[in-house]
């Protein structure tokens, strides 16, 4: 935003129409998304300023939000997701199983140690950063009977100084690197459309759609705050048909 400026201004001088200038260059020359997530840490540094009272407003409020395109993400269909475990090794089909079980993210997978695993009550602990102020904050899901085996398994691999479930041969902990180029490479060995680890967990919330799972069941499953952000979610994965309007007819019916 300073370079767009070209200059440093005193920050009590900026106001609306400066911030504004510099998100329509970004729409203009990126796309209506960047510029929303910028409007947002713009507006997450004045909301710190206003709190330790360097500024009295924050300019970014006036700002209308920007038009996004809207795109689907990529859902992967089960026999992709087959294809890939036909080539993966013990080590990333557990990784690949895992996550389809728990619908987590990759970050929650890499960071599962043996204390978050409670096979007596079938309970998991998730630990996620993905909540307001980026603090973690851990999430309990329930044990399903394929995921304890994988779990057993792999508490084998674990000790008191290498306590996660998935690690490397020299017992430290698997690199988020690591993590993120294990679906690409199997995609390609497999010879299909590439997808990533978390286009699991969208591959996942299709299913439960589609077969009709209330929304406040899927929202639990995900572990997302609000269900506004489950049915969000959904409606960027899969096109959601607007009601049968014919059980209107049917409840008229009394009427008639």
């Amino acid at each position: 935003m300073l370079l767009f400026w070209e200059q440093d201004h005193n920050i009590g001088n900026v106001d609306s129409i400066l911030i504004e200038n510099f998100l329509d260059h970004i729409f203009d020359v990126k796309s209506g998304k960047t510029a929303n997530r910028y409007k947002r840490e713009i507006k997450s540094l004045f909301n710190y300023l206003r709190k330790r009272h360097y500024v009295d407003i924050d300019p970014t409020s006036p700002i209308d939000d920007y038009q996004e395109k809207v795109f689907m993400k990529y859902v992967p269909p089960a026999e992709d997701i087959k294809a890939i475990l036909t080539v993966a090794n013990e080590l990333e089909s557990d990784i690949i199983k895992t996550t389809f079980f728990t619908a987590a993210r990759s970050g929650e997978i890499r960071n599962i140690r043996i204390n978050d695993i409670d096979l007596e009550n079938n309970s998991l602990i998730l630990w996620t950063r993905k909540r307001k102020n980026r603090v973690i904050e851990p999430d309990a899901i329930d044990i399903s009977s394929n995921l304890k085996k994988i779990l057993q398994k792999r508490m084998h691999y674990c000790t008191h100084d290498a306590p996660w479930i998935f690690q490397n041969p020299n017992s430290t902990k698997l690199s988020k690197n690591f993590i993120d180029k294990i679906l690409p490479r199997l995609c390609k060995v497999a010879k299909i459309k590439p997808f990533g680890l978390h286009s699991i967990r969208h591959h996942v919330a299709v299913q439960l759609a589609l077969k009709n799972w209330p929304l406040i069941k899927i929202q639990k499953l995900l572990r997302h705050k609000r269900a506004t952000t489950t049915d969000i979610y959904l409606r960027s994965l899969i096109q959601i048909n607007n009601c049968d309007n014919s059980i209107l007819d049917e409840i008229g019916a009394s009427l008639e």
